[in-house]
Formats: structure tokens, sequence, C-alpha cells
């Protein structure tokens, strides 16, 4: 048997490698700034079904009660304003017509409506569930700056309003709190 010794390997040299990964790096550099984006508009979008499914559930519980909106209970001829503990259980437990709340989530009894949603949608940009009331004379905005590490969501009782708890604007100039 002969051997050939003037046959070479087949094979890739080190200067072909190194252009195939340059023409790589050159390709990523330009796709990633396309992409980049899609986080951002999956949490736009996740943040604008979540607000929908809240004022959903808020505008039927406030059908539900007599035109009585979450957060309001009812005594007598007097309505009141409950504190954020009540207007949990409000969306979370079970409520008589009143208003009054319960931590239940089984309707017995005077407390026959709800529960309305199974837990609070977490915000898609903070992490958090909690709902804090917004003063009337508070601007959404500022509600949204003064809280954006400790809440989800804002809420104003007085005209059953509830807002995204995130300042600033998405890429389109719309401000968060305006969803």
């Amino acid at each position: 048997m002969s051997t050939n010794r003037n046959s070479r390997v087949k094979g890739f040299t080190l200067i072909e490698i190194l252009i195939v990964v340059a023409i790589l790096g050159i390709i990523g550099a330009l796709a990633y700034p396309a992409y980049q984006d899609h986080g951002t508009q999956a949490r736009d979008s996740a943040a604008k079904a979540a607000l929908q499914i809240l004022r959903t559930q808020l505008g039927l519980y406030k059908f539900e009660h007599d035109e009585l909106a979450v957060g309001y209970v009812k005594i007598g001829t007097t309505k009141s304003q409950a504190s954020i503990t009540p207007l949990t259980r409000q969306i979370l437990g079970t409520s008589s017509l009143t208003g009054q709340a319960s931590a239940s989530r089984t309707p017995a009894g005077a407390y026959v409506f709800g529960p309305y949603l199974d837990k609070l949608p977490v915000n898609p940009f903070n992490g958090k569930s909690s709902i804090i009331y917004v003063a009337s004379t508070t601007s959404f905005a500022s509600a949204a700056t003064a809280n954006a590490s400790t809440a989800g969501w804002l809420y104003k009782k007085e005209t059953s309003e509830v807002r995204l708890c995130k300042p600033g604007t998405d890429s389109a100039g719309t401000a968060y709190v305006n969803y």
C-alpha cells in the first residue's frame, strides 16, 4: 500500500472561520435592534389586558351593587369610604348589596356577590399586584411617580377609574397611566 504524502487534509482555514464569525456578528448587530423592543411591547399588551379585566370586573361589581363602586360601603342610606382591605375583599371575596365584604370566596347569607377575581393581576412592569387609592384631587401621573415601586394599580373610587402604576410613556408617546 502506498500513501500519498502530498495529499492535504481538507478543512477550513483560520481566516475563513474568522470571516464567517465577522459576518455573523454584523448580521446580529443589524438584527438585534429590531427585536429589542419586543419585550416592552409584550409588557404593554399584558398591562392593557390586565387593565381590561380589572375594569370589566369593577364595572360588574358596580352594576350588581346598585351603582355602588368598589371602595364604598352603604350604611343605611349613607355611602362611606372603605379602607384598602375591604376594597381587596370586595374584589377577591364575597360582598353584600351594601358593599360589606367577606374574605370568604363562597357566597353565603348576605354575602351573595362575587368573587370577581381569583387574584389581582400583576403589573407587568414592576411585578406588583396591590391597588392603592388615589385621592380625587391627585393626578394619576403624580400618584404613579410616588408609588411606582410599591403598587401595581391606581384606583380612584370617586370615578371608579383604575390605572396602571407606571410613570413615563410608551414607545408611541402614550402615558402609561392613560392606558
